[in-house]
């Protein structure tokens, strides 16, 4: 984990001093311009802090020893999944800059229109899809599997007749599932910029609908979601990248030509898989207690 933030930093220096120097040559275009001058700064910051936590995150470090007397077991994966989401989204930041011609210079074109099944115009969305859908569609499919596997054991061994919190635990993880799975498909296949484009409003609006679904569900196993905090500390921060990736989608910030909706569809997504990793570890473990 301390070599991996200590490549980061270096990384994320080194795309700070070559964004700063592009910025400085006057070689850019306005729109080039703009997207070096937006991402030196928070690339410095970033680099600076990654290259601060590397020696604090030495296995026989005070800090990472007491980080893990402090975290429950459950939550002992959650540096190393974070360290490895940040790693993933170091690299589709890195690679998304380096694609010149589309952040740099060009605008993208997200969908044109069809006409099918005869006198029935039907609008075809023809958003390309790229290595942050792929990425995206991948954390929220094992996201969703791994709850369904994990309601899937509970289901097979816990002891017959089942009890409330039992019931509680299968409808809890057959929602997060079936949503996770759901919105890997959408991420994929496009549903709500199918919808939006046919019914002519802004497909951000049914994101803020999945948004609330969402809510409702806290709502409804709020004790189920609190009895494991830093389980649901992570639900609730992927839960406000979410928001702040509609957000940036409703308001057309990739205008700027970076997309910054798509870091925090990222970001979003691996806190989601955090946090069924870490549920599922817990009643998985306890259902084993129990049994022997």
């Amino acid at each position: 984990m301390s070599l991996i933030l200590a490549v980061l930093g270096v990384l994320f220096l080194v795309a700070a001093k070559f964004f700063s120097s592009l910025a400085a040559s006057g070689s850019l275009s306005p729109q080039g311009l703009a997207v070096a001058r937006m991402v030196h700064l928070p690339f410095w910051v970033v680099g600076g802090l990654c290259l601060v936590l590397a020696p604090l995150m030495l296995d026989r470090s005070p800090v990472r020893r007491r980080l893990r007397a402090l975290l429950p077991p459950e939550s002992q994966l959650l540096l190393s999944g974070l360290v490895g989401l940040g790693l993933m989204q170091a690299i589709f930041v890195l690679v998304k800059l380096a694609e010149y011609s589309r952040v740099l210079v060009s605008r993208e074109q997200f969908w044109d229109n069809y006409l099918l099944l005869g006198r029935f115009p039907v609008r075809i969305p023809g958003e390309p899809i790229t290595l942050a859908d792929y990425l995206n569609s991948t954390l929220l499919l094992v996201a969703g599997v791994t709850a369904l596997l994990v309601r899937g054991f509970l289901t097979a061994f816990s002891p017959a007749p089942p009890t409330p919190s039992t019931r509680e635990n299968r409808i809890f993880y057959a929602l997060l599932g079936f949503g996770f799975v759901y919105l890997a498909l959408d991420e994929m296949l496009m549903f709500h910029e199918f919808i939006g484009a046919n019914l002519s409003f802004d497909d951000g609006r049914i994101i803020l609908g999945y948004l609330g679904l969402m809510a409702l569900t806290c709502i409804a196993f709020h004790r189920k979601l609190l009895s494991r905090p830093v389980a649901a500390a992570c639900l609730g921060l992927g839960g406000l990248f979410q928001g702040l990736g509609a957000i940036a989608d409703r308001f057309h910030f990739w205008e700027q030509a970076f997309t910054p909706e798509e870091v925090a569809e990222m970001s979003a997504s691996g806190f989601y898989l955090l946090a069924v990793l870490q549920y599922g570890y817990y009643d998985v473990r306890a259902l084993i207690e129990r049994r022997k």
